[in-house]
C-alpha cells in the first residue's frame, strides 16, 4: 500500500516550523504552559498529557485551495466533538514560476 501524502510534504522545514509556532502560541492562549516545549520532547509529552487529562485534544486543520494552491493552516482545541476554540489561520502562498523555470523567491509563510 502506498504511503499517503500529507499536506506537510508539500511544505518547507521553515513552514512546518512556522506552524508549530502558531499551535505553541494556541496552547499558552489557552492556558497551556509551553515553555520550551518547541525544543523539549519532554515538555511535548507534558503538553500532551495535561490535555488529555483535560478530556481536551488539538487538532490541525489544512485546505488547499485548487485555483490559487494555497495551503490554509488552523488548530482547534475539542473536548470530544465540542470545539472549544479555534486559532487564527495561517496562509503559504506557492511559488510563482519564471520564464527560466526558477521559482520567484516568495515562499514565505502570510499570517491571515
Amino acid at each position: 500500500m502506498a504511503k499517503k501524502i500529507d499536506v506537510f510534504d508539500l511544505l518547507p522545514q521553515e513552514a512546518i516550523e512556522k506552524i508549530d509556532d502558531m499551535g505553541y502560541e494556541f496552547l499558552k492562549e489557552n492556558g497551556y504552559n509551553v515553555d520550551g516545549a518547541k525544543d523539549s520532547p519532554a515538555k511535548q509529552k507534558e503538553i500532551k498529557a495535561n490535555l488529555k487529562k483535560d478530556g481536551k485534544s488539538l487538532i490541525y486543520f489544512s485546505m488547499i485551495d485548487k485555483e490559487t494552491k494555497a495551503i490554509l493552516f488552523w488548530f482547534e482545541l475539542c473536548k470530544g466533538k465540542k470545539t472549544l476554540a479555534t486559532s487564527k489561520g495561517i496562509k503559504f502562498l506557492p511559488r510563482e514560476e519564471e520564464e527560466n523555470g526558477q521559482g520567484k523567491s516568495e515562499e514565505r509563510p502570510k499570517g491571515t
